[in-house]
């Protein structure tokens, strides 16, 4: 059975999780939606950070998902592979 991390160890995954994905910046799904990040915090049974999100045009709703799926590539119909989030500041490569 896995210990669960420090305190010590949960605050450096934070620090590092914010880093990459920094509270109010805001990020382009591969559809096209723009979202702005509200926070980070860990998943209260793997630890792992979890990213708290919501609609730019939109209030009231808002999600989480783990930094590892926010990070994830997706295939695409095309052939293509993407990442699910990126900068809103930086296009999709073609």
């Amino acid at each position: 059975m896995n210990e669960n991390p420090s305190y010590v160890e949960c605050r450096e995954r934070l620090f590092r999780a914010g880093r990459a994905v920094p509270v109010g910046s805001v990020w382009r799904h591969y559809k096209g939606s723009l979202y702005l990040i509200e926070g980070i915090n860990l998943d209260s049974t793997a630890f792992e950070p979890r990213i708290g999100y919501r609609p730019t045009e939109q209030r009231g709703v808002s999600f989480s998902r783990l930094m590892s799926e926010w990070f994830e590539v997706i295939p695409l119909e095309s052939g293509r592979s993407v990442p699910r989030y990126i900068p809103a500041d930086k296009p999709y490569s073609s």
